[in-house]
């Protein structure tokens, strides 16, 4: 099994030969010393602004859901919203903590899923954050800011009034669902040792180059407990053998989070399991030259002109497009 440190690796360590990719180092003139340390900037080059929140996809969609839910609850007050237009009066209307106390109110009692159901607590609290930093970010300076998601622990007398008004929505759900007896939060159990071992059986019983990749970011996915698209960002350049240890250690990289930490692997010991061993599927992945053809595609030499990897040394380059639909089953 995989095993996540936040400590730092060491100098125990050593290019895993089988893992190694080729690197050509370039040396650049310099045209003046005011230049040498400054990339070229276009003209009329647009400063992105940073610390304005995510700007990932679902998150994203998120807050566009959570704005959907605001203005209908605006138009039921019947106050009218128009986020183009930014003036005092919008600003006095919205920024007020008494109007998100009414807003978590009909998050609870009034918004409804797709599926017709009140909203589960997790996206009840997503939605009034979304609306909070959306409306933040057109009135930055106002002063109903100021502390206002401080946080002193249990005690919720000191806390924030947005701090405040979201453990109480929280509590409310929660409470709503253990009184009529359902779960607080879905539930999805994992599949277990068993159960990835007779996938991986089945996709080597396929004979094919095809069944060994599947079965590779089958196996890496469960032996890091990562998200599927984890692995389709993990290069030969990040991984090295610790003699120590004797093990593979390798960055593993979590964007959803923005986080990167060592991750090790280790084998399996129980000789029965052949096809749950991490080290047995590595090396069968490398014979046939790993997923070296999805390297040609056009979509992965999209994917990673728009990351900024010039060298495409992934070591899962099958998992950098669409990887829920080669690991999720």
């Amino acid at each position: 099994m995989a095993t996540k440190s936040k400590s730092k690796i060491g100098s125990a360590s050593t290019a895993l030969p089988l893992l190694s990719s080729s690197s050509s180092s370039s040396s650049s003139s310099s045209t003046s010393s005011s230049s040498s340390n400054l990339k070229d900037v276009p003209q009329q080059f647009q400063f992105q602004k940073m610390g304005t929140g995510g700007r990932e996809r679902t998150t994203v969609q998120g807050k566009n859901s959570a704005m959907l839910h605001f203005e209908k609850f605006l138009e039921i007050k019947g106050i009218k919203f128009d986020k183009t237009k930014i003036d005092a009066e919008t600003e006095r209307l919205l920024c007020d903590p008494t109007l998100f106390q009414e807003f978590a109110s009909y998050l609870k009692d009034f918004a409804l899923k797709s599926d017709e159901n009140l909203l589960a607590r997790g996206t009840a609290k997503q939605y009034i954050g979304g609306v909070k930093e959306t409306i933040r970010a057109l009135y930055p300076n106002n002063a109903v800011w100021d502390k206002h998601d401080d946080n002193h622990g249990k005690n919720n007398i000191n806390n924030g009034w947005y701090t405040k008004i979201v453990k109480d929505l929280v509590n409310k759900i929660t409470l709503r669902c253990i009184r009529m007896g359902i779960s607080v939060e879905k539930r999805v159990f994992v599949i277990g040792r068993n159960g990835v071992a007779e996938i991986n059986l089945y996709f080597f019983k396929q004979n094919t180059c095809t069944g060994v990749i599947k079965a590779n970011g089958v196996n890496c996915t469960f032996h890091t407990v990562g998200r599927a698209s984890e692995g389709g960002f993990v290069t030969y350049a990040q991984a090295s053998m610790n003699i120590i240890e004797g093990l593979l250690y390798t960055d593993w990289n979590e964007g959803k989070v923005c986080e990167q930490n060592p991750m090790s692997f280790y084998p399996e010991r129980n000789i029965k399991c052949w096809m749950l061993d991490f080290y047995f599927l590595l090396a069968c992945y490398c014979i046939i030259g790993g997923a070296s053809s999805y390297t040609q595609t056009h979509e992965f030499v999209n994917e990673m002109t728009e990351r900024g990897n010039k060298d495409n040394s992934l070591i899962y380059p099958h998992l950098a497009i669409n990887p829920c639909e080669k690991v999720c089953l």
